[in-house]
């Protein structure tokens, strides 16, 4: 669990619902351009179904006023509920792992099985608050909580091998 001089750096623990749900709201980046857009399109559409209901067209507006409330509250909501999902039906987040960092790759192994992942296979990295995301595309990410290191040298140890194996941090 501790850094040596070779850069090996383990990471071990359980996955919780919480540390899948503080991964993808890193992964989805609340603040971006997309959920911004998102935020208008709701505010827009409850204006039009506001005016919709006031002026006449109450089922057009009821139904406008309906999807802008989705639109600003329901989707996160439903992400919630569908992280929830993907965790009671991953195998993998039910089971102690532990992953190893090294100069040369990545490697993740539990009762299930193993793997390693030489540094080229990743395109990108993203730190949140509670956990490391290493993308392998712009969708799919593997991920470790920051709790799952042994103290906060490991996690700067990470950071600085992410920093320097893995071309673009976005």
């Amino acid at each position: 669990m501790a850094a040596n001089a070779k850069t090996e750096i383990r990471a071990r623990g359980t996955y919780s619902e919480a540390d899948l749900w503080a991964a993808t709201q890193t992964h989805a980046d609340y603040q971006s351009m997309a959920w911004n857009i998102l935020r208008i399109l709701g505010a827009l559409l409850l204006v039009l179904g506001g005016v919709g209901v006031f002026g006449g067209a109450i089922f057009h507006g009821a139904v406008l006023v309906l999807v802008g409330i989705f639109w600003l509250f329901g989707v996160k909501w439903w992400w919630f509920w569908f992280t929830k999902r993907v965790f009671r039906r991953t195998p993998s987040y039910q089971v102690e792992s532990e992953a190893l960092f090294t100069e040369n790759f990545v490697s993740s192994s539990s009762e299930l099985g193993k793997s390693e992942l030489g540094w080229g296979y990743f395109v990108k990295w993203k730190e949140g608050p509670k956990s490391f995301l290493l993308y392998t595309s712009d969708l799919y990410f593997f991920f470790w909580p920051k709790r799952f290191f042994e103290n906060e040298t490991d996690i700067q140890a990470v950071r600085t091998l992410l920093s320097t194996r893995i071309p673009s941090k976005k």
